[in-house]
């Protein structure tokens, strides 16, 4: 049976200061044993291709909270439907374009005081999120998802109630929140298993997130592990816990599947 690892980035497989220094041996020790990585995050495809790029994994990747599955193009020997190519991958589109949902969160500001990537330049967000510049350009390059910060201190569920009734969806990440359609982790997961089986046969999937965000995701997995988040808290009791927090907790949860 081919065991296969869905991970979030931030808080997970990355620590407060978005390095992955310290699980760079077990990510070397699952290519090595040919055990995909399958990174699943609210960060954009190019945010996620300069991990993919420096980790060296050729495998397929989830970005904008399960916006789009990016495939490598010969990655699977077999057809299968997706959307549009682009750059060597197949692409799978489930999200809202980003454009469409910008409507929604000027409703927003008219009422509540809250800050958008699209709307920072690119030096004040990354004085925000603490990434390096060429890093926050392309976390402001959002295809499927607006990723805001509210300001205003307790309003976060009157903000989660207005997108609801507007029919889109509030997600909480690690750091900010975001305004998607009618996607998630969990329908992104799902789907690329369905492809993944037919590569593999029978497969065990497990999945490492840290925030509510990676819930869907972790509910359609096999093995569902949660790290402590950036306030040493696990977000749900639901989820098998990883006892570490962020990159510490990744650890854990490999360990513990491989048995090492």
């Amino acid at each position: 049976m081919q065991l296969i690892v869905f991970t979030d980035l931030d808080g997970a497989l990355l620590g407060e200061d978005y390095s992955y220094e310290t699980v760079k041996a077990n990510i070397e020790k699952l290519k090595q044993m040919k055990i995909p990585i399958i990174i699943c995050t609210s960060k954009t495809r190019g945010e996620i291709e300069i991990y993919t790029n420096e980790l060296d994994i050729k495998d397929p990747f989830i970005s904008e909270n399960g916006g789009a599955i990016f495939i490598p193009k010969n990655y699977f020997s077999f057809s299968f439907s997706f959307d549009k190519e682009d750059d060597g991958y197949k692409i799978i589109e489930l999200g809202t374009p980003s454009e469409s949902l910008k409507d929604i969160i000027s409703k927003i500001k008219k009422v509540y005081n809250v800050k958008c990537f699209h709307e920072m330049t690119a030096e004040e967000l990354a004085r925000d999120t603490g990434l390096p510049m060429e890093r926050a350009v392309k976390a402001q390059q959002r295809e499927y998802d607006i990723a805001f910060k509210i300001i205003d201190i307790g309003v976060e569920e009157d903000i989660r109630n207005l997108i609801k009734e507007s029919r889109f969806q509030f997600v909480k990440g690690a750091r900010y929140c975001h305004l998607l359609g009618n996607n998630d982790k969990g329908k992104a997961v799902r789907l690329l298993c369905d492809l993944l089986r037919k590569k593999y046969g029978d497969i065990k999937t497990m999945a490492i997130g840290a925030s509510p965000n990676d819930f869907p995701m972790l509910d359609v997995v096999d093995r569902p592990y949660l790290v402590r988040d950036r306030n040493d808290r696990h977000t749900s009791e639901k989820y098998i816990k990883a006892w570490g927090k962020g990159p510490d907790g990744w650890n854990y949860a490999i360990r513990t599947e491989l048995k090492i």
